[in-house]
């Protein structure tokens, strides 16, 4: 294998970050690289279309705090994280990944032994998450991530103690999409919507794993919904504030099967990436 090649792995097979080559060539508009703090390597987007977002980088803290003792409660002796990845092999997926950076900042975050799935449709964004964990494996000498070319309504693979997921916030119908695929697939539900992610989340955590969500926060409460219907409970609520406004214009939600209290804490974006 060519080790700068993008690669993409099947969703079945042992873990290899070589499994396939991606068939579908970069970005028609180009591709930017924007470094980022938390990782290694910079990040690789495409020119055009959809970024990601200052709200994106807050979920390093959120990971740790996932994986921390006690969070889950069959695992609750288990060493502080990143010893915990390294020991036990953590599984991560990551729903909709577009270029990655979220399942990339779940693996640097997990740290050193964790394996993360970027699960992805479409062929543009997955050419830019295949390339960025190209690229980040070398950084972290161990291949940590790979690039899986799937549906999340079709999905089907080992079970995860970690899912991320960034979900479409617009119906198909809903305003004004982006004449770009990638950027309107992104933002608007054209292959599935949250309801469709948190019930691939619900059908792939493993027992006492965690999902975190990010969501627009004027649209909580049909998160929330969707989490009830997959009998999945928030532990956790952040609210993102705009520097700017003040006002919350995203959130987050740590939620697994496990019953418990729900904590509610407001943050400010991240504006440093």
């Amino acid at each position: 294998m060519a080790e700068d090649r993008p690669v993409a792995a099947g969703a079945r097979g042992a873990w290899s970050p070589a499994d396939g080559q991606v068939d579908v060539p970069p970005p028609t508009g180009g591709h930017v690289t924007t470094p980022v703090t938390s990782l290694p390597a910079p990040l690789i987007e495409p020119r055009r279309g959809y970024r990601f977002a200052p709200e994106n980088l807050l979920l390093p803290d959120l990971v740790r705090e996932a994986l921390a003792p006690g969070a889950r409660s069959d695992r609750s002796a288990d060493p502080p994280c990143p010893s915990r990845a390294a020991q036990a092999g953590l599984r991560v997926l990551d729903l909709g990944a577009g270029c990655g950076v979220l399942g990339l900042l779940a693996a640097a975050a997990a740290g050193p032994g964790c394996r993360v799935e970027l699960v992805e449709r479409d062929g543009e964004l997955g050419w830019c998450a295949a390339a960025n964990a190209v690229a980040l494996n070398r950084a972290w000498s161990e291949p940590r991530a790979r690039l899986v070319r799937a549906d999340v309504q079709t999905l089907s693979t080992t079970p995860a103690d970690l899912i991320v997921a960034n979900p479409p916030f617009y119906a198909a119908s809903e305003g004004r999409q982006s004449r770009n695929p990638s950027a309107a697939g992104a933002t608007h539900a054209l292959h599935g919507d949250v309801r469709s992610f948190v019930a691939c989340a619900g059908r792939h955590l493993a027992p006492g794993g965690a999902l975190l969500l990010l969501y627009p926060a004027d649209r909580l409460a049909i998160a929330l919904e969707a989490l009830r219907d997959e009998a999945l409970h928030p532990r956790r609520v952040v609210l993102v504030h705009a520097r700017h406004t003040g006002q919350a214009y995203r959130v987050w939600v740590h939620a697994s099967a496990e019953r418990g209290g729900c904590s509610v804490t407001s943050l400010s974006a991240v504006t440093e990436r």
